[in-house]
């Protein structure tokens, strides 16, 4: 059945969220008499069949076999027809399919047939999308009985065609908000990076859905020294992005009153605990590097350590003591503690969010740190860190080939001068 029909009389749906005015209407037109359409329906019974449908409370509405019957639907407007399938009439099975791809004209469908030379014209108009059929001459209590069966079918679909458009005005709300989140969520990213002699950077960030819980900074603590975090919420969508904003903005809050990278998560850590009632957590990592000595800083939250490539051996190894507890999941009183490293120029460090190991293809492979690493061991010593960037997420894709990413994918990459 099409939308616009039923015993709710429902024609029209009320604009989006009136959900008060369609239930209103539904209760005020649940008694409306129902239109039915006899069409080219005779035989002896033919008026003891009107008396009794009338007698049921319908509105019958008689049409002859030699009248347009899409016409007599779209001045009549039934929600269930009765029609006669008779050699020659305008009443033939393929119009039945005809009028089905037609949600304006599908009204319950009741064929009517009293000679065994039609059946196969019957069963082709049933298969063309007729719903019933009697044989003629009309037993009353049989007729009365399929209308009544009719009009629920009717009733369902139209409830279940309005229940469709309200579903479909909710997503597209539940869409447009998401929209405004996921741009609020990029405005929460650099906007623009720091100016430094001491090294080059790029980022690249891609959400699993329109948002994530996946977050990187880059923020000036003073005139040599900059602050680089990279974190990774549990969970996806909506409240994963919420967490990353309170983490965000804690960040921003308290880079510059703790410059010692421990001490930092653990204030992180505790805020967390007093401030996200869920059982959320993150990783973190954050490093404060000296942009004149290249000197590095950092502690970690249980997050990936980073890939470091050194130009001076070629070699690509894991940053090392990144073994930290993830913020708001142990205690709130944990400690973390402040490692040091010493780069050189020419060295590259690759930071990410675990989506990029975990990625999965259609085989159920993971991409993996090692393939990871191999990308970077091949082209960190050529290229400018955007062109490592374009290089390691061509591999990804490739490997992934076409299967959806099921966690957010963040990658960052340092090229110290």
């Amino acid at each position: 059945m099409g939308p616009g029909t039923g015993p709710l009389g429902i024609r029209h749906v009320p604009a989006a969220g009136d959900e008060t005015a369609i239930a209103s209407m539904a209760l005020s037109e649940q008694t409306a008499p129902a239109t039915i359409l006899l069409f080219g329906v005779g035989g002896p019974n033919r008026p003891l069949a009107v008396e009794r449908l009338k007698g049921d409370g319908h509105n019958v509405v008689e049409a002859r076999a030699d009248t347009d019957l899409v016409a007599e639907l779209d001045r009549v407007k039934p929600r269930v027809l009765i029609c006669e399938l008779a050699p020659h009439e305008t009443a033939n099975p393929d119009l039945f399919g005809r009028l089905k791809n037609d949600p304006a004209r599908d009204p319950f469908y009741i064929l009517a047939t009293g000679t065994a030379e039609m059946r196969d014209d019957l069963i082709r108009a049933l298969d063309a999308g007729a719903d019933d059929y009697m044989l003629s001459p009309l037993h009353l209590d049989d007729l009365a009985a399929r209308v009544r069966a009719g009009l629920r079918i009717v009733d369902l679909q139209t409830l279940l065609s309005l229940r469709n458009e309200q579903f479909r005005r909710l997503t597209s709300r539940l869409n447009q908000e998401l929209d405004v989140v996921s741009g609020i969520q990029k405005s929460m990213l650099p906007q623009v990076i720091p100016e430094t002699e001491g090294f080059d950077f790029t980022a690249f960030y891609w959400p699993s859905s329109e948002c994530g819980g996946d977050y990187y900074d880059l923020v000036e603590l003073d005139d040599n020294r900059l602050g680089f975090l990279v974190a990774d919420v549990s969970g996806h969508g909506a409240p994963a992005m919420v967490a990353m904003a309170l983490i965000r903005q804690a960040f921003h809050m308290f880079s510059r009153r703790y410059l010692e990278p421990g001490r930092l998560l653990e204030e992180l850590n505790r805020l967390l605990y007093d401030h996200l009632p869920t059982n959320q957590f993150a990783t973190m990592f954050y490093a404060v590097i000296d942009t004149k000595t290249l000197e590095c800083r950092y502690a970690s939250a249980g997050h990936n350590p980073p890939l470091w490539f050194q130009a001076s051996t070629g070699e690509v190894v894991e940053i090392p003591k990144c073994q930290g507890f993830p913020l708001k999941l142990v205690s709130r009183e944990i400690s973390y503690s402040t490692a040091e490293v010493q780069f050189q120029p020419g060295d590259c460090v690759v930071f990410f969010t675990d989506g990029i190991p975990e990625c999965f293809n259609r085989e159920r492979e993971v991409y993996g740190v090692e393939r990871l690493r191999e990308v970077v061991r091949k082209n960190a010593a050529q290229m400018a860190p955007r062109e490592l960037e374009i290089a390691i997420v061509t591999d990804l894709l490739q490997f992934a080939d076409d299967h959806p990413t099921e966690d957010d994918l963040t990658l960052a990459i340092m090229r110290f001068r």
